[in-house]
């Protein structure tokens, strides 16, 4: 059982680092290495909010700075400047003229920080198959697939798409598509045929990686007669590489394209290969939005930026080391599983973990982190919070766990203490927030601040983050507002994919704030100068025209033992707004006039009389996109009629029938 605690003050800090930790942090020997190198400017550069400041307003001695802290490997242009400014921040340039390939800035680090049998790549498939890869073998088997590719006649800029676990392999193909200079894009195999072409049908990849099943949830999940429909609806394909989730040969049904089996390349194909260097901002990633409200969006990101920027997230905000063992709960379908690989390039070692969390129980992951003496353990806010609510206690030794990390929605005040009381008293919780659109993050976690439970900690740097209200104002301290970005930020989005004249990009992110990034959450800074976000804007409540963010009503929510799951949402009704909240009992528990009068009631108190739900109805279901996130957007849409232009991006798309039926009792 979780262990019983006297009720926390959430106006102290939940954890803080110890001055030596600090001391020994890669943000200390930055700051250190400012000092010495820009002695004139950087003298006062002493913690983060200090290097903060000055990441944005010195952005470009700060990341000429930080690529040779990094010892990134690239060819600079000394004649051009780092940062060339444009009248809009989406033209801003970052270092033109610049070279370099991401892969060799990859495979460099672990060859330079891991010993050739050490493993880089460690895999487990729920508790069904395990194994692991040598980072020279890892090496070797990249290389032979670039040179594979290459020798077919794939060119820079084509695009090579993965429909895979999150395996080894996966890792691998990636690495070897950007050796060559083509662009990776990825859906995971759970992904409906659908989905998938929504996708890819877009982008058009060339080759294909894919495989014949994967295991969830204890099941050994056959996907060879999507695979084989998949690569018949995309002509733009020519080269098919199968793998199989163990390692061994794929047992593909008959295709009629033409395919190659991975496990052959790796025997039969040269490992000489040699790298070209690409511009900073050539192609690397193809992402898509989750597109709930239509086809996903086809979002471009560059090989520099990315490289970069992901690197500075893992060296000051998640305090990666080399030899570290980092792991991330996702799938090849969410952007965290492009962040965990860039993870390569500090030297640290990647677990990689495919299935259901809870397959056979729950001990499965802690078992995996004790296994092999993880440091960083990433998840989603949504894992965290079933094991609170399911009293889960871990029995095993987590002494190497340093950080817990956490995103896909705001972790909540009760979940810190959960994690803090139930999982590792002496552990960083780290929740950070950021995106597909920008491949990494806006707000972080920093060891040289105190957590406070409810709260990111600090803007991630070189980002200039803002709180505006909805009239462009700077919001006061506690007030909530929009968050942006007032400054170009080295990786933004390349381009849209088909956008040519760019106004999907435009109208995507700068047409609410003239020349400022909205990103579209609800936030607020606090009095500890960190950020609480309140949920998505595009789903902020507005009755009575008083903007309220659904994660305030589902704080409240978490508080009844009875409810499994909620989601609300605002109607327009009678000219007006109101809110509707849909709840998800667990076990044998019913919703009765009691329990509504409760939630009512609690909501009143803790909240405001504004924030009362006008119907509370209970469901079977609620619909979650495919990295977990709760996705009020599509109920909202079917309540007032709309249609649900691509339910494929949904976990469960079966869910939203019932909301059809409901949808006719809300008129």
């Amino acid at each position: 059982m979780v262990k019983n605690k006297p009720p926390k003050n959430n106006n102290l800090p939940i954890w803080q680092a110890d001055k030596f930790e600090i001391s020994q942090s890669n943000l200390a020997d930055f700051c250190l290495y400012l000092r010495k190198n820009n002695p004139d400017i950087c003298h006062h550069i002493h913690d983060y909010d200090t290097l903060h400041h000055f990441s944005v307003t010195n952005t470009d001695i700060f990341y000429r700075e930080f690529w040779h802290y990094a010892n990134i490997i690239g060819d600079i242009d000394d004649t051009q400047p780092i940062i060339t400014h444009a009248e809009h921040i989406r033209d801003t340039k970052f270092f033109a003229g610049t070279k370099l390939n991401f892969c060799e800035n990859i495979l460099t680090k672990i060859e330079t920080y891991i010993p050739a049998q050490k493993p880089t790549l460690i895999f487990q498939s729920e508790d069904k198959i395990s194994r692991d890869i040598s980072c020279a073998d890892t090496i070797t088997q990249t290389k032979k697939i670039a040179s594979f590719l290459y020798h077919k006649g794939i060119q820079p800029g084509d695009v090579i798409g993965g429909y895979l676990p999150n395996m080894p392999e996966s890792i691998i193909s990636m690495l070897a598509t950007a050796a060559i200079g083509a662009v990776w894009t990825s859906c995971s195999p759970d992904f409906g045929i659908q989905g998938v072409l929504d996708r890819f049908g877009q982008t058009k990849p060339k080759v294909l990686f894919t495989c014949d099943y994967y295991f969830y949830n204890g099941k050994k999940i056959d996907i060879r007669h999507k695979v084989k429909d998949i690569i018949t609806a995309l002509p733009s394909l020519d080269t098919i590489i199968l793998l199989s989730i163990d390692g061994g040969i794929c047992d593909m049904i008959d295709i009629s394209q033409q395919y190659y089996h991975y496990h052959d390349i790796i025997i039969q194909a040269s490992a000489d290969f040699t790298y070209h260097r690409y511009d900073f901002d050539h192609p690397l990633f193809i992402m898509y939005t989750s597109g709930t409200t239509g086809k996903p969006k086809s979002i471009v990101h560059r090989t520099g930026g990315i490289l970069l920027n992901l690197l500075k997230e893992h060296y000051f905000n998640t305090e990666l080391k080399p030899h570290d063992h980092i792991f991330y709960f996702t799938t090849l379908g969410w952007m965290m599983w492009n962040w965990l690989l860039t993870g390569l390039g500090r030297g640290a070692c990647l677990m990689l973990y495919d299935g259901s969390p809870f397959a056979p129980d729950a001990n499965i992951l802690f078992d995996y982190a004790e296994k092999w003496h993880m440091t960083h353990f990433g998840t989603s806010a949504k894992y965290c919070d079933t094991l609170r609510k399911n009293n889960f206690l871990p029995q095993q030794n987590l002494s190497s766990l340093r950080c817990l990390l956490s995103t896909g929605s705001p972790l909540l005040v009760e979940t810190y203490h959960y994690i803090h009381d139930n999982i590792k008293e002496n552990i960083h919780i780290a929740s950070i927030s950021g995106g597909t659109d920008i491949l990494g993050c806006f707000l972080g976690g920093t060891l040289s601040k105190p957590v406070y439970a409810g709260q990111l900690q600090v803007p991630v740097l070189a980002m200039d983050i803002r709180v505006l209200t909805s009239d462009g104002h700077h919001a006061d301290i506690s007030e909530k507002g929009e968050l942006v970005c007032h400054n170009a930020f080295i990786n933004m989005p390349l381009c849209f994919w088909n956008d040519d004249d760019g106004k999907k990009y435009y109208h995507a992110y700068f047409a609410t704030f003239d020349n400022i990034w909205h990103h579209g959450d609800f936030i607020e800074k606090t009095l500890e100068n960190g950020f609480i976000i309140h949920g998505r804007s595009d789903a902020t409540l507005n009755p009575g025209g008083v903007r309220i963010g659904t994660a305030e009503i589902y704080r409240q929510i978490e508080s009844f033992s009875e409810i499994n799951n909620a989601l609300v949402i605002g109607q327009e009704y009678d000219g007006d707004v109101r809110i509707i909240l849909f709840i998800v009992m667990k076990g044998n528990h019913i919703l009765n006039d009691a329990l509504i009068k409760d939630i009512k009631q609690k909501i009143h108190q803790q909240c405001s009389p504004r924030h009362v739900p006008a119907k509370i109805l209970m469901v079977k279901d609620i619909p979650i996109t495919r990295s977990g996130k709760i996705s009020e957007l599509v109920v909202r849409d079917i309540i007032h009629g709309h249609d649900v232009k691509n339910s494929e991006a949904l976990a469960n798309p079966e869910s939203l029938k019932e909301y059809k039926d409901i949808r006719a009792i809300l008129l």
